[in-house]
């Protein structure tokens, strides 16, 4: 037996010295199943050298988050595969991109011999070109082979045996190749500046492959997900269409696929036999079927067979470069309605690495510490001669900084980029994603202002890096391009205030005692405070130019706390200051007053407390002030009416009392006036009559009084009325229906009296008409309820009479209606159940009824418990003859509860006059009883009282029952209830 083992166990080690294995992500290549390794491996543990096609596959996920894949891979000439493991190699990502779709020899040995996974990598010692491409040796970057002409490629559609679908015909993906919006040619002239084209492009298909998908994608490395195997995918889907295409003819080759991969689709290069006596080098891209849903990522996966990396942000993550289709392709692009989303230019790297910019096109900055005036042309479509790429590089290093212009353009592939801005980009030649975006917040936002540089009167953005000697000041703007100014020095870092001269040493010192006071060490993002950046460059920090004073701080949810600084009225060229969402506490420094350029004071949602200062008035050219959700107290200050700018005035809900001060009258430009959730006090300052210009009235949750004033009607552009939870009387102005633009009124929980005016179903575009909660009489305008905008209606508590008005069934707006607690009487609308949008219905507590089968059907549902609370007659009332009395008797009202009774009228004639004769105890009683009455005629009927209660600010009658005839023959006598 034992001879027997040690021959097996001899066998089985030179069977599997004789398996060649697959490895994985950024990682090395396996040999299908059904190849063999020959002699390439004499034993497990000696090196190995291979020989083959160098290729990067990169892998983009379908939900395009996270940091996507990258493959390296090597395919020699029998067609065996295997995944690389380069950490050990020393080359920077720049010479890998040079040998990507080269031939190369390479060093090194398995990384696990006796793993069972085909992504096993092999761990790569020396990795060389057989092409003799003169290498750097260095992490700098280098052009790539140019990729211009006429670069025709095929598209194969391969189906899976066990998948029958065809999602899109053949057609699609022929027109998929068009010389015209959005098609691949189309697309690829416009970004290379017709130095590329796809002319003679097709697509061929579809074609059955010879296995189930699950052939095709299995877990290879072990991981229990599923992976793309691409030798499997490639040789056949390849071979499919052997018969069909002549591959000689083609540069690259498309792989469309009629199901999901593994998540992802992929592009890159890979060797292809057919047709050909020994493997040749195509671009090829491996598309899933939601990958040409939309054509953003068919244009992706090309650039990347192209030979284009990604580019980033600074975060980690992949696609987030708003600027780039090889990051972030799908969100941003024009939309089609055959072909999807397409894609933005990429970016002037990515342009200079496939040879687009000639030397024209570029302007390397020299490294000699002078400052250097650069226009540099819009990269989509440019109009003129100037450069559309700055080169910035660093003293001492291969990274540098690239600038481009980028502006939303009224046709083109750029037509969706927002504004009209340099964008900067870091360049590390020796990282995967090479080129990151430059986002100065630091938010994970590469399209706002953070990542977009620009300039505007009075302000020149300035971007620094002092620990890289860059400086770059956009100085001015034209038609299509920016000029900018750009200085390389050797690192300047930060070390004291007295040392830098890029702002008054006093900026600086507030700036610093702002940090200390409100717990800098501890905030969210402190990034560069304190060095080695310089000031302009700390977060939250802008400035008016290179060398300009602090122009705007601007902090949100960042957590901050502890004080506001009086240094910070040192900042004499603030023009924001906007704090909010943190924790500051303490009063607001008078010392605020100096800053007479501040556009913008903004400390909403913190903690502050103590008086707003009087000598904010002294910032005349204040145009918004936010000091809203505070615990600030006290009076308003009078000299905020000396604010003659501010378009703005937010205090809501603090504990600031007292009257308005009647200077506010001055501020003629306010747009909003908002101060709810106060403790203010009288009334409405009749010098609020200057204002004409107001969208926003926000006054509610006070203590004011008086009437509403009809000044108010003066503002026709007033979008938003709030004057709830006060003490308002008198009655609604009228001239409240000038307001034709607004879209919400509430005056609830005031006490308001009087009709509604008609006039108020004049505000023509009104959704939002809070009334409710006062002592408002009469009947409902149908001119309110007819207006055609109007959404939700509330009426409720108030002492509203009459019908429910005919027409409110016909307006299809309304969506939420509350008409409860007022003494509405009479059937309810029958076309009340034809409304559409209706979801939330209360009409509890009023005189309605109702009997049409449709309405009952359509109440039940919507407000189910109305009739238990309707305030109506009994019915079914009779009268018979008892002894020597007469007995009453009805059907008492579902509503019984809430107090109330039946009163019990009687007269001689169906005419009257009638006479009360008693009441019952409550109204759950079905009988009255009267005494003996003498002879002749008498007739009876009932109503029904329920008193002021709760929400019900009256006394609800119903209407009188039919009067019921009554003959008596004795002698009459006193009426006496039983």
């Amino acid at each position: 037996m034992k001879p027997a083992f040690l021959h097996w166990v001899v066998s089985l080690v030179v069977l599997i010295s004789l398996i060649p294995f697959q490895s994985g992500r950024v990682h090395a290549a396996a040999l299908d199943a059904s190849s063999t390794a020959g002699g390439v491996l004499a034993s497990i543990n000696s090196p190995l050298s291979l020989q083959g096609w160098f290729h990067i596959l990169w892998g983009d996920p379908a939900d395009a988050v996270g940091e996507g894949e990258i493959f390296y891979l090597l395919v020699d000439d029998q067609g065996r595969s295997y995944y690389l493991d380069l950490g050990s190699a020393g080359k920077p990502f720049s010479e890998l991109l040079l040998l990507n779709g080269e031939r190369v020899s390479l060093q090194g040995t398995w990384s696990d011999i006796l793993r069972d996974s085909k992504r096993s990598p092999v761990l790569v010692e020396d990795i060389r070109s057989q092409e003799n491409i003169p290498l750097s040796g260095e992490d700098q970057s280098q052009p790539l082979p140019p990729v211009l002409g006429n670069q025709k490629y095929v598209s194969i559609l391969c189906k899976f045996s066990d998948f029958a679908v065809e999602p899109r015909n053949l057609a699609f993906f022929q027109g998929m190749y068009a010389n015209a919006f959005p098609g691949l040619d189309h697309y690829w002239r416009e970004l290379s500046y017709n130095q590329l084209d796809l002319l003679g492009s097709t697509a061929v298909g579809w074609f059955n492959l010879p296995q189930p998908r699950s052939y095709y994608i299995y877990d290879m490395d072990s991981d229990s997900d599923p992976d793309a195997d691409f030798a499997r995918l490639t040789a056949d889907c390849t071979a499919a269409a052997d018969a069909s295409v002549y591959f000689p003819d083609f540069e690259g080759v498309s792989l469309m696929f009629n199901a999901d991969l593994d998540g992802y689709s992929y592009g890159g290069g890979y060797p292809i036999s057919l047709d050909s006596p020994t493997p040749q080098n195509y671009g090829v891209t491996w598309i899933a079927d939601w990958g040409y849903a939309d054509i953003s990522v068919v244009e992706h996966e090309m650039g990347h067979s192209f030979g284009l990396p990604h580019s980033s942000g600074m975060y980690g993550e992949t696609y987030d470069n708003y600027w780039d289709v090889m990051s972030m392709d799908r969100q941003w692009g024009l939309p089609d309605s055959t072909y999807g989303r397409t894609g933005q230019h990429t970016i002037a790297y990515h342009k200079d690495l496939l040879g687009w910019l000639s030397a024209a096109d570029k302007f390397t900055v020299p490294q000699d510490g002078v400052v250097h005036t650069i226009t540099v042309e819009r990269l989509a479509n440019p109009q003129t001669a100037n450069p559309r790429l700055a080169i910035l590089p660093v003293i001492g290093s291969s990274r540098f900084y690239t600038l481009e212009t980028r502006q939303w353009l009224d046709g083109g592939y750029d037509k969706n980029i927002f504004g009209f801005q340099v964008v900067i980009h870091e360049v590390d030649p020796a990282r995967e994603n090479q080129a990151q975006v430059v986002d100065y917040d630091n938010n994970y936002d590469t399209r706002d202002d953070g990542a977009r540089w620009q300039t505007w009167p009075g302000l020149m953005e300035t971007f620094i890096d002092a620990t890289d000697g860059i400086s770059v000041t956009v100085s001015s703007v034209g038609e299509t391009n920016h000029t900018v100014r750009v200085k390389i020095t050797s690192p300047f870092p930060f070390s004291t205030c007295a040392s830098q001269n890029q702002m008054p040493p006093a900026s600086c010192e507030a700036l610093l005692a702002f940090y200390a006071s409100t717990g800098g060490g501890s905030w969210a993002n402190h990034l560069g405070w304190g060095g080695p950046e310089w000031p302009c460059r700390w977060y939250g920090v802008k400035c008016k130019d290179e060398f300009g004073d602090v122009t705007d701080l601007d902090y949100y949810q960042n957590g901050l706390s502890g004080t506001l600084p009086p240094q910070l009225g040192n900042l004499l060229q603030l023009r924001s200051l906007v704090i909010q969402y943190e924790g500051l506490t303490g009063s607001i420094p008078p010392q605020l007053g100096n800053l007479t350029n501040l556009n913008a004071l903004v400390l909403q949602h913190n903690q502050l407390t103590g008086n707003i200062p009087a000598e904010l008035g002294s910032m005349t050219a204040l145009a918004q002030l936010g000091l809203g959700w505070n615990q600030l107290s006290g009076s308003l200050p009078a000299s905020l009416g000396n604010l003659s700018n501010l378009y703005s005035l937010d205090l809501n809900y603090n504990q600031l009392s007292g009257s308005l001060p009647p200077s506010l009258g001055n501020l003629s430009n306010l747009l909003a006036l908002q101060v709810s959730g106060n403790q203010f006090s009288g009334s409405l300052p009749p010098e609020f009559s200057s204002f004409t210009k107001l969208t926003s009235f926000s006054v509610g949750h006070n203590q004011f009084s008086g009437s509403i004033p009809a000044f108010l009607g003066n503002n026709p552009s007033l979008f938003s009325l709030q004057l709830d939870n006060n003490n308002f009387s008198g009655e609604l102005p009228a001239e409240l229906g000038n307001l034709d633009n607004l879209w919400e009124i509430d005056v609830s929980y005031n006490q308001l009296s009087g009709s509604i005016p008609s006039a108020l179903g004049d505000m023509a575009n009104l959704h939002y008409a809070y009334l409710y909660h006062n002592q408002l009489s009469g009947p409902i305008p149908e001119s309110l309820v007819a207006i055609p905008t109007l959404d939700g209606l509330r009426l409720n508590e108030n002492a509203l009479e009459g019908p429910i008005p005919a027409n409110l069934g016909d307006n299809p707006a309304i969506s939420y209606l509350n008409l409860a607690n007022n003494k509405l009487a009479g059937e309810i609308p029958a076309n009340l159940a034809d409304l559409p949008e209706l979801y939330q219905l209360d009409l509890g507590y009023n005189s309605l009824s109702a009997t049409e089968p449709g309405l009952l059907a359509f109440l039940s549902v919507e407000d189910s418990d109305w009739a238990q609370t309707q305030t109506v007659a009994p019915t079914n009332l009779q009268t018979a003859q008892q002894g020597a009395d007469i007995r009453l008797t009805w059907t008492p009202i579902l509503y019984t509860g809430d107090g109330g009774n039946y009163e019990i009228s009687a007269a001689s004639s169906p005419g009257g006059p009638f006479a009360v004769i008693g009441s019952t105890a409550n109204k759950s009683v079905s009988e009255f009883v009267a005494g003996e009455l003498g002879s002749g005629s008498y007739f009876f009927r009932l109503r029904t009282l329920t008193p002021q209660h709760g929400n019900q600010q009256s006394d609800l009658w119903s209407s009188y029952t039919n009067s019921v005839p009554y003959q008596a023959w004795a002698t009459f006598l006193p009426v006496a209830i039983r």
